[in-house]
């Protein structure tokens, strides 16, 4: 007999489709309270001025269900939300953090600009 005659896949692992998350490595500071949409990918983050970060996702979805989601997602979880033109602040408390909306047409880059959290030591 040949060599592979006696292999089978039927004990082979099989993949399990998920609901799409987020692509790629959120910064660690990111506060963990914050919505961040899904599905997306992260495609940039760094450091600003004043000791602040951001990170920038990119989705299939427009504008107008990304702003339609996070408006209802930032306010159960305890944030005040006000639209502008180019997207969303919210605040908690202290910390104010926005989402700059950019159409690509289709989908739409996110752009959040937050205060970082503390690291755990």
């Amino acid at each position: 007999p040949r060599l592979d005659a006696e292999l089978s896949t039927e004990d082979d692992l099989v993949a399990v489709r998920r609901a799409p998350e987020i692509a790629g490595i959120v910064p660690e500071g990111v506060p963990p309270e914050l919505p961040l949409f899904r599905p997306s990918s992260v495609i940039d983050f760094g450091d600003l001025p004043g000791g602040r970060a951001y990170v920038t996702f990119d989705t299939v979805r427009g504008p107008p269900e990304v702003r339609r989601w996070l408006g209802e997602r930032l306010p159960a979880a305890g944030w005040s939300v006000a639209a502008d033109a180019g997207g969303l602040s919210a605040t908690s408390g202290t910390r104010r953090v926005r989402y700059g909306l950019t159409d690509l047409a289709p989908g739409t880059r996110i752009r959040l600009e937050y205060p970082p959290q503390p690291l755990a030591p």
